[in-house]
């Protein structure tokens, strides 16, 4: 699929390693991969930026990026304009995507809006949708 061309090609540039536990907001500006869990909002200022959510990770907040790669568990509003979910995905909470790619064996709890030719609004406002 031209998500996961996409996933090979990018470069992570940032860690939140395994075991690892963050207590407030999060923004970054490139690439994120979180292993380990936060509490709180995970979100990008670039429009060209992905966020990788790995099987063991976790983020209990909203979370925002122009690529979005979840593995592992949301529990709140997910934003992307490219969202590419895996089969241990689990989202609680709202959806909202310009492309999305949902295999066998997601969960989400919430409602999925498509907002495709809309560009997603990079602000820093909590309410996501």
């Amino acid at each position: 699929m031209f998500f996961r061309q996409l996933t090979q090609r990018k470069r992570v540039v940032s860690l939140i390693g395994a075991g690892t536990r963050i207590i407030g907001t999060v923004k970054f500006h490139d690439d994120l991969r979180i292993d380990g869990e936060i509490r709180g909002d995970v979100c990008s200022d670039n429009e060209s930026s992905t966020l990788v959510v790995s099987e063991h990770g976790l983020i209990d907040g909203s979370a925002r990026a122009s690529h979005l790669i979840v593995s592992g568990t949301i529990l709140g509003t997910a934003v992307a304009d490219n969202l590419e979910l895996r089969p241990t995905s689990r989202i609680t909470g709202d959806v909202a995507y310009g492309v999305i790619e949902v295999p066998p064996g997601v969960v989400i709890q919430g409602r999925l809006t498509c907002h495709r030719g809309e560009p997603t609004p990079f602000t820093e406002s909590t309410n996501m949708i």
